[in-house]
């Protein structure tokens, strides 16, 4: 039986966008190089990195009051902060010029649709920016493993040595490994597509159990590539939108 409530669901999703946001801009302040656009003359650059430092100065001290609020302060106060800190995370975003992911979507995503749903009553505005997070998730992930089992370099499983030969997601050790042992990796490729896939297949299932196995390994799955590959902003993000998935599939099957 699903104990999970829509206030309890609502909470443990704010914290994690609200802790995946901090942790996102403190990295991002750290490494500002990446405010590069090398289309733009020197000068401009110079000005963009001071840009680059206030916007994500500005949007690890608003994710951090913002928590502070939630727990501690008035509701309008946490809305405001929260309503700022999307506000701030957008501009960003669209401003960015390199490092964007799924995970950044997901986050702006949530922000934005947790912000918009502040319009509505407390219990419908947290009922459908819940579901809607746990949705989205669910289409991300459908898509992400059709895309793998679509492909014939998945399928042959010979992708992960190279990937992890990149400049960006390399490990050299990890990559070299794979490449003498090709089992090994074909069975990690196909390890990724049937996790992806467990997700949306479990979520048609009229049973608790698979579905919490399923989000279990995929949490897994994340750990995974944020120590394999540095893709560490997928593990503080997309967990936020699996109450949204418990709870929307509690809904449809009446569990």
């Amino acid at each position: 039986m699903n104990h999970l409530t829509v206030p309890v669901a609502y909470q443990i999703s704010i914290a994690i966008i609200l802790v995946s946001a901090f942790i996102s801009a403190t990295e991002l302040l750290s490494i500002p190089k990446l405010y590069l656009n090398f289309g733009m003359p020197s000068t401009a650059i110079k000005n963009k990195r001071r840009t680059w430092i206030t916007i994500h100065a500005m949007q690890a001290s608003l994710a951090f009051l913002t928590c502070i609020a939630f727990f501690n302060a008035p509701d309008i106060y946490f809305k405001v902060l929260f309503t700022a800190l999307t506000a701030v995370t957008l501009y960003s975003y669209r401003k960015r010029q390199a490092g964007k992911d799924g995970s950044d979507q997901m986050r702006m995503l949530a922000l934005l649709s947790y912000s918009v749903c502040f319009l509505l009553k407390n219990e419908q505005g947290q009922l459908l920016s819940v579901f809607f997070t746990g949705g989205q998730a669910l289409i991300s992930y459908s898509t992400s493993g059709i895309v793998k089992l679509m492909s014939p370099h998945w399928r042959g499983g010979n992708v992960l040595a190279g990937v992890l030969s990149t400049y960006s997601y390399g490990v050299p050790k990890v990559s070299s490994f794979l490449s003498a042992h090709p089992l090994l990796e074909k069975g990690m490729c196909y390890s990724a597509i049937v996790t992806m896939l467990a997700v949306p297949v479990t979520f048609l299932l009229p049973y608790h159990a698979p579905l919490f196995i399923a989000l279990f390994c995929i949490l897994c799955f994340h750990v995974s590539t944020a120590i394999l590959m540095g893709l560490n902003d997928f593990l503080f993000t997309f967990p936020l939108a699996y109450p949204g998935i418990i709870l929307l599939h509690g809904v449809i099957f009446g569990i």
